[in-house]
């Protein structure tokens, strides 16, 4: 069986691209306003939260906690479909930002909500994708 290749984001893209640029040197890359100090993740042109284009970009330290997850069982995407089951899940890095993401493991039904985890990379030619694995310890 051949393996299907994963989706990537189309370039160019502005408003991403300091972020995806980024990955290819494995660096989780975030914003952070000048202006009125949010957090802001994905990169963009503007602040969400003030309209302000002063924003700078600064690097994560890639450890977060899961804040949600799902084992997803069936998908309709081929490149998913030969994953299956994997887990999907919504992780917060410690820096103050949210990222979906994909949890790498062997053992689905082990990952839980509050699990501590960090990031991993899954290689491609144009970008590296930011995924996250175990950490080993469990927030409290």
């Amino acid at each position: 069986m051949t393996m299907t290749t994963r989706p990537l984001p189309r370039q160019p893209e502005p408003d991403s691209e300091p972020f995806w640029a980024a990955t290819t040197r494995h660096e989780l890359r975030y914003q952070q306003c000048q202006n009125c100090r949010r957090v802001v993740f994905f990169t963009r042109a503007v602040c969400p939260e003030c309209g302000s284009g002063d924003l700078e970009l600064k690097l994560s330290h890639g450890e977060g906690t899961i804040y949600s997850c799902t084992v997803v069982r069936r998908d309709g995407q081929p490149f998913f479909r030969e994953r299956t089951p994997y887990v999907y899940a919504l992780v917060d890095l410690d820096e103050g930002f949210r990222v979906a993401s994909e949890i790498v493991t062997d053992d689905v039904d082990r990952v839980a909500i509050s699990d501590r985890v960090q990031l991993t990379w899954e290689d491609h030619d144009e970008v590296s994708i930011p995924l996250f694995e175990a950490a080993g310890e469990r927030a409290l």
